[in-house]
């Protein structure tokens, strides 16, 4: 459900824009530009409805490159694209995980024709220089110090479903020009989306032609930041609400990270994120359920839905403490179950979890 309510939307701020910044945004697309976008477009890619790959376009050297420029130019002084290109071949793509005759577990490809403020540093999807594997080596570096130096742990795995198909298109503009894009790149983004519709393409067959009303398409180019940046508004309202800390723990000139220790410098991680992949990290059960109940709120305001069937949460196995407080040495406590009901739903407590498709565990053990 990706309704947004209008009051939501109006109360989102534009900032003033600068001319200097206007011009530079609004300048009409040069050769140059066009022949890095170009070469920076990855090869051997599946087509759009036209038939034209990345391949085709590359091959065709400088008169191809004149060709799109003169496209260019007509789009961006007229405003109108060609029909065309709002239409897309939709490959349904399974997930790998759960069942296969299950919706939930695809997610759909648009296959489009080729011619057309600051984030949040927990972000790591589609930006230059991050990938995967930072958000992997932080999570293991969180939970391998947490349990060399005792630390209580609670990881919250959250799925939204549907995410990149359930973007509220009003919210995702206005969110666009509270980020400092000016009204020419948002309408030429409009256009893309304006009467968006798609076929779905199995096993060689295509359906009927359907319309697209919500969310931005995955197989898009512009789709990975305009996701991101409806993603980090929401994110940002989530954490200025929470007030809460994360797992603190320092890190020093000899290790990358240490117990808290007045010699080394403190740091906080409460969350982190690749594209709609989120997981959540406290030091306590009344932080994580804290964290998850406002995101729950929030995201449905803004028209993202917590799936509860595939969000988990993890504890960490922690030494067991006598009467009086202390280490029990050789010992350690069972699992905590953390019990949070969302939509009538419990989320489920879990030992292992497989997270950016690398498996975590509470326990010292692989699942090989």
């Amino acid at each position: 459900n990706s309704a947004v309510g209008t009051h939501t939307i109006d109360s989102i701020s534009i900032p003033n824009i600068s001319t200097l910044e206007i011009q530079r945004q609004d300048k009409i697309p040069t050769l140059e530009e066009i022949q890095l976008a170009l070469s920076q477009m990855k090869s051997k890619k599946a087509p759009g409805n036209d038939g034209i790959t990345v391949d085709i376009l590359k091959a065709g050297g400088t008169p191809v490159l004149i060709w799109l420029k003169e496209l260019f130019v007509e789009m961006w002084g007229n405003e109108r694209i060609p029909e065309n290109w709002s239409s897309a071949i939709l490959i349904p793509l399974f997930k790998n995980k759960g069942d296969k005759t299950s919706c939930d577990n695809y997610r759909g490809i648009c296959l489009l024709n080729v011619v057309n403020q600051q984030l949040l540093e927990q972000q790591a999807g589609f930006r230059s220089n991050r990938s995967t594997v930072d958000q992997i080596f932080i999570v293991n570096m969180i939970m391998e110090k947490a349990s060399e130096y005792d630390i209580p742990l609670f990881i919250c795995f959250i799925d939204i479903q549907k995410a990149y198909d359930s973007v509220n298109r009003e919210l995702l503009w206005k969110i666009c020009r509270h980020y400092g894009l000016t009204d020419k790149i948002v309408k030429l983004l409009q256009l893309v989306y304006k009467d968006s519709n798609a076929r779905i393409k199995i096993n060689g067959d295509l359906s009927e032609c359907f319309k697209m009303d919500t969310g931005v398409m995955q197989g898009g180019i512009p789709s990975p930041f305009l996701f991101n940046i409806v993603f980090d508004f929401i994110m940002k309202k989530v954490l200025s609400e929470t007030k809460i800390a994360g797992v603190q723990l320092s890190y020093g000139k000899n290790d990358f990270c240490h117990g808290r220790k007045e010699k080394y410098e403190n740091f906080e991680v409460l969350s982190l994120m690749y594209a709609d992949d989120l997981v959540t990290i406290c030091n306590s059960r009344e932080h994580i359920e804290t964290f998850i109940q406002v995101f729950e709120r929030i995201t449905q305001e803004y028209g993202l839905t917590m799936n509860v069937n595939k969000t988990c949460i993890m504890s960490s196995v922690q030494s067991k403490n006598n009467v009086n407080g202390k280490t029990i040495k050789n010992q350690q406590a069972e699992d905590v179950q953390v019990d949070i009901i969302i939509r009538n739903q419990k989320i489920e407590t879990t030992q292992s979890f497989t997270y950016l498709d690398n498996w975590f565990g509470t326990k010292k053990e692989f699942p090989f």
